[in-house]
């Protein structure tokens, strides 16, 4: 509540006004002086100074997270991974501060690093992929990041992943386990690293399985300059000629625009084609159709700033690595073309 001040604070705590700047500023306390000072900020709803804090160097509770890809604000698995973010800063008296380094991708990190350099912020969250190998060597730099994506350095630094490459050959695999070999991968969008890692994993399993891989097996929509409708006719017309039997869309709302448009030519789903997805958990269970690998962004999030909180508590860890695990729902939109 605004006009409570810190000597407010330390009259309601029992304790004299040094002892709770030296808990706003991360200084020396007792565990009793430190709960008693806290419990009376949270009964009088004060909230320090942060320009001032951050002149004396002190900690701002603020944590920023940054937008490494052009693209990732459009997807919808952000707003999830934040809401994970949010409930584990909340709990812990932090915020986040969203950067949004869109205008400039090459120069994503040292965009962002300016607000560790600055004090604006404790520490660092990157969130999509870091595809400039300069941009990726700075990230080692700094202490106080965790970044997703491939591994930097395996010695060092902070990794929070689910890994595309496995959850994609998983989906490969079950759909030639099943007899479908020519497969048609579809993408909303996509990012280089995204194609790359999905057409090793499909390379991987066709080795694996002794299979020629499929040709012309991509279609990226977002590169076709024409309205959904004729995105999803054009996409119809290549599946067609390309005589495949299985799609792997990357989400579950593709999978359903596919298979709608389809219909709509007379294709039945299972019947005449097989198809797979990429779900997020938050929409876990709302589809009964579409085999998926399901991925739980909300954990992501969480883990992802529970990582930083890490960082920041213990000056002594420096590498940690987290998987986060994924699932497979099995569903009824693969037809076994082995029987």
């Amino acid at each position: 509540m605004a006009g409570y001040s810190i000597l407010d604070v330390a009259q309601k705590a029992g304790v004299s006004k040094s002892t709770v700047s030296r808990v706003l500023t991360g200084g020396s306390v007792s565990k009793k002086a430190a709960v008693a000072v806290k419990a009376a900020m949270k009964e009088l709803e004060y909230s320090p100074n942060r320009n001032a804090q951050v002149l004396r160097g002190a900690p701002t509770y603020t944590v920023g997270v940054a937008i490494a890809e052009h693209d990732t604000l459009l997807r919808r698995s952000l707003t999830t991974r934040l809401a994970g973010m949010n409930h584990v800063f909340a709990q812990a008296g932090y915020s986040f501060l969203l950067i949004n380094t869109q205008t400039t991708p090459k120069q994503s990190v040292g965009t962002a690093q300016h607000f560790l350099e600055d004090s604006r912020v404790d520490g660092l969250i990157f969130l999509g992929d870091i595809e400039d190998e300069e941009q990726r060597k700075l990230l080692m730099k700094r202490r106080e990041i965790v970044y997703t994506g491939e591994r930097v350095d395996p010695h060092k630094g902070f990794r929070v992943y689910m890994g595309n490459y496995y959850y994609s050959r998983d989906l490969y695999l079950y759909l030639m386990n099943n007899g479908h070999t020519n497969i048609l991968t579809v993408y909303e969008r996509s990012n280089q690293r995204l194609l790359q890692r999905r057409a090793a994993a499909y390379a991987e399993v066709c080795k694996m399985l002794h299979k020629e891989p499929a040709q012309n097996s991509v279609v990226d929509l977002s590169s076709i300059s024409l309205d959904g409708k004729n995105q999803m006719q054009m996409l119809y017309e290549h599946f067609i000629k390309g005589k495949f039997t299985a799609i792997f869309a990357d989400s579950t709302e593709l999978g359903n625009q596919i298979i709608n448009m389809f219909s709509q030519q007379g294709l039945t789903l299972k019947q005449d084609y097989s198809l797979v997805a990429i779900q997020r958990a938050a929409n876990s269970g709302t589809d009964p159709l579409i085999t998926s690998i399901c991925l739980p962004d909300f954990e992501y999030g969480l883990q992802c700033a529970q990582l930083m909180l890490d960082i920041l508590k213990d000056d002594t860890l420096l590498y940690k690595d987290i998987q986060i695990p994924y699932s497979m729902e099995l569903r009824s939109s693969v037809k076994n073309l082995l029987v």
